[in-house]
């Protein structure tokens, strides 16, 4: 796969919002009213041409800055692992086993067993905020399983 669904594309927009389905950027939008980005889903898990899609927006300037709102569960949290390593700059990543609650990866030689999701949060989050990536990426994760889940539960 290699397309995404696009929601409220506007040339003026900075912003890319990007989830697995459509139904979570919808109940993003209700949640937090943001109507001034251009919203898009994968459609489940990224593949490596989406991926590089999303980065040549952001590299080429059409797009300022880049929120990752994937599902709040282990696959979602794959998808922005995925997509923040395509924005790495300096670092040669390499993923040796990616399971259901299991990732295993080496970065600069340094070898990283994440087993739970709270880590793998607090991971993904060391990684934006690493000198590793330039670009403005923000990583927001709901309470809930997904931004649908969210939503009915307000």
């Amino acid at each position: 796969v290699d397309s995404f669904w696009v929601s409220n594309y506007s040339k003026t927009h900075k912003t890319l919002v990007v989830s697995e389905n459509p139904i979570d950027n919808l109940s993003y939008c209700q949640i937090h009213g943001d109507f001034t980005s251009t919203h898009v889903a994968s459609f489940g898990t990224i593949s490596d041409k989406q991926c590089q899609k999303l980065f040549n927006l952001v590299d080429q300037g059409i797009y300022k800055s880049i929120i990752l709102i994937n599902d709040n569960d282990f696959g979602g949290l794959k998808n922005d692992l995925k997509i923040i390593m395509k924005f790495a700059n300096n670092m040669s990543p390499k993923i040796i086993k990616i399971d259901t609650n299991l990732v295993e990866l080496v970065i600069d030689n340094e070898e990283y067993l994440i087993k739970d999701k709270d880590t793998f949060k607090w991971f993904l989050n060391k990684l934006v905020n690493s000198n590793d990536i330039k670009y403005d990426i923000k990583l927001i994760k709901c309470n809930s399983k997904d931004w649908n889940d969210e939503l009915l539960n307000l």
